[in-house]
């Protein structure tokens, strides 16, 4: 069986695991000591669902050719979320920018601010929903006096403002959101981020 963890090819030997549900207790256990989840797992080329993932347990070891597992940990996240919050830093200085440079015809300038916020939202959105995994070491996080889901409440009917003004082709109020709400949001958000 080729056994691979988080695309690393490992070289162990099987002793005396008989199914796909022993090899993945095994791991599991490993994870919990250091501070780690699986968050995926194929098998022979197939991703399962976690859904699925009960109904596959049984499979024999002898039916397994391929075993790919993912595991995420507490630390690769913070270190994930402090690399986005340098990216932010400097996307808050673009998102400044904005208004000016829709004055002045360099909305190419913009657009590529806007872009590049769009890219970090979404990364962020992701790393959120890794916190989940581990209650423990993120329920405490705070961007001021909210939790991170408050947060994301708080930030959503202003991006779909912005949205719409993008669709508009409204610049005064892409400007004024971009510098005025955005960019602030992203401020509180990166400070919370640096005290981790």
């Amino acid at each position: 069986m080729e056994l691979l963890l988080n695309g690393n090819k490992l070289d162990v030997q099987l002793e005396n695991e008989k199914n796909l549900h022993e090899i993945l207790t095994f791991f599991e256990k490993e994870c919990i000591k250091n501070n780690a989840t699986i968050v995926e797992i194929a098998l022979n080329n197939e991703v399962i669902p976690a859904s699925k993932l009960d109904e596959k347990f049984t499979t024999p070891v002898s039916n397994i050719n391929k075993l790919e597992i993912s595991t995420v940990c507490e630390e690769d996240i913070i270190t994930a979320m402090k690399n986005l919050a340098v990216q932010l830093s400097s996307i808050c200085e673009g998102l400044e920018q904005i208004p000016l440079q829709l004055q002045t015809n360099k909305d190419s300038e913009a657009k590529s601010v806007i872009t590049s916020f769009a890219n970090a939202f979404d990364t962020l959105c992701h790393l959120i929903s890794l916190t989940a995994l581990f209650p423990n070491r993120f329920s405490e996080f705070r961007i001021e006096e909210m939790d991170i889901n408050e947060y994301l409440k708080d930030f959503s009917p202003m991006l779909q403002e912005f949205e719409g003004a993008l669709s508009e082709k409204d610049t005064v109020l892409i400007g004024d959101l971009a510098e005025y709400e955005i960019m602030p949001r992203l401020t509180k958000l990166i400070a919370s981020i640096q005290k981790m």
